[in-house]
């Protein structure tokens, strides 16, 4: 980068004038319509979703409503980051109302909001009905 100066003399850097861009770190959450639950029975579920582009992974958290009808707090969240656009759980509690989130890890591990809660239900363990046992022998 040069300089004219009075006097007909020029000055002259080496080194230009730096020039900084502010970057958007934004990550987007997969589509909320997109999200389905999926294979559920009475003690586990797929939970689905849409891919992004552009995302290295995904984080989900789920939790079941405890016995007394209230949510916890807390939601067990697995210690991972999942390439998979699904996530199978298990060991649930049967015949209980669930819910679940997910959302997108980016580039520099930055994560998108969770997506809106979805709400689901593990099936009950039911007993089997109208049952008659024939040709019993000794």
């Amino acid at each position: 980068m040069c300089t004219n100066c009075a006097g007909g003399i020029t000055s002259c850097s080496a080194t230009p004038n730096p020039t900084f861009q502010t970057l958007s770190l934004t990550c987007d959450p997969p589509i909320a319509d997109s999200n389905k639950t999926t294979n559920i029975t009475t003690n586990s579920a797929r939970f689905n979703w849409w891919p992004v582009a552009g995302v290295v992974g995904y984080k989900v958290k789920y939790r079941q409503k405890n016995t007394n009808g209230t949510w916890p707090t807390n939601w067990t969240e697995p210690n991972t980051t999942i390439t998979a656009i699904f996530y199978d759980v298990s060991g649930l509690a049967e015949d209980r109302d669930q819910q679940w989130q997910v959302k997108s890890v980016c580039a520099n591990n930055v994560e998108s909001a969770w997506d809106p809660i979805k709400n689901y239900s593990t099936l009950a363990c039911t007993s089997p009905t109208n049952t008659t046992t024939t040709n019993i022998t000794t």
